[in-house]
């Protein structure tokens, strides 16, 4: 009863002397304002809003707006436009300009499979949100036994610009259907057909492919395009060794890569060096034994080149290593 009365009391100092924002946080500071519950307090305090007009409200509609933004970010966008309307010189009104910028910001990511055959269109699932141009290069980055070197893409902190120092192999800018929900939204392109190798996509909704971390954006993704399937499994382990079995499969017709020989590399320092040369039998399959002391009992450390498609390919990009052993 006491805290009633000192409650109404401040409420009508607050009146009088029209400390129009104290009379808002004391009117809603009780209200549990969290997204699970959006039903039952919003609408209270909206009526809050509309029959106490105060700066603060500024931080009010910031709270909704911000509840809504994982879920209805078209219905947070008409609270955060409500805010910058009525309330432009709130000194809460940083939260609802941080809030619209999380809105727009513009969201990229590629989907695909890492490894593709050669001269097939190759799919790619976009997810995307605030993007209404997609811009395309695809990289070669290839590496082989003669020539090896670490391609990475960066991002230059000056020019916000990414970039990629290898071949260009293909590039093509396309037109997005445009929403104005702020929502993701997902559509399917298809890369060209390309022949075997290392390829590094980057995708951008700007011609410059400038990622500012805000309206503009860039991302990348790494394409293996091979036409052998590749599996590995651990069949035998014992204290200094352990023996692989790799299989080699057709991708196209699903017929054994038989008879066909491949060199397995550990590379250092950019520099491959030769650990074993190996032969498939005629089901495509090639056994290889590692050696403990040379620190070459895990498949991940090397990549195995394949002549008659000119490429190294990591063995770590492999799903993973089965053991057909207890260990």
């Amino acid at each position: 009863k006491e805290y009633d009365t000192l409650y109404l009391r401040i409420l009508s100092l607050n009146k009088k002397h029209e400390f129009n924002d104290a009379t808002s946080y004391l009117l809603t500071k009780d209200i549990s304002m969290n997204r699970y519950s959006l039903e039952g307090w919003v609408p209270k305090v909206e009526q809050i809003i509309s029959k106490h007009p105060s700066n603060y409200n500024a931080y009010l509609l910031y709270m909704i707006a911000n509840s809504y933004y994982d879920t209805k970010k078209a219905k947070s966008n008409k609270y955060i436009q409500q805010a910058k309307t009525n309330y432009p010189k709130s000194p809460w009104i940083e939260n609802i300009i941080e809030l619209e910028k999380r809105l727009k910001q513009a969201d990229m990511k590629l989907e695909h499979s890492l490894f593709e055959p050669s001269q097939f269109y190759i799919p790619l699932k976009l997810n995307a949100r605030n993007i209404e141009k997609l811009h395309i290069r695809v990289y070669k980055t290839t590496n082989s036994p003669k020539t090896y070197t670490d391609k990475v893409v960066k991002h230059d902190t000056l020019t916000l610009r990414t970039t990629l120092d290898a071949p260009l192999v293909y590039e093509e800018s396309k037109d997005l259907k445009s929403f104005e929900d702020w929502e993701n939204h997902s559509t399917t392109y298809k890369i060209n057909p390309l022949s075997p190798g290392n390829y590094t996509i980057i995708a951008s909704n700007n011609a410059d492919f400038i990622n500012d971390g805000e309206q503009k954006t860039a991302v990348s993704s790494q394409l293996i395009v091979s036409d052998i399937f590749i599996t590995a499994s651990l069949d035998e382990a014992t204290a200094n060794n352990d023996v692989h079995k790799i299989l080699l499969i057709n991708r196209k017709t699903g017929k054994p890569f038989a008879n066909k020989q491949v060199t397995l590399y550990r590379v250092s320092d950019n520099t491959p060096q030769l650990v074993s040369q190996l032969t498939s039998n005629t089901k495509g399959e090639l056994s290889y034994q590692s050696n403990s002391l040379q620190r070459l009992r895990n498949l991940n450390d090397l990549e195995i080149y394949i002549p008659e498609e000119s490429q190294l390919i990591k063995l770590r990009n492999l799903n993973n290593v089965s053991r057909h052993v207890v260990m």
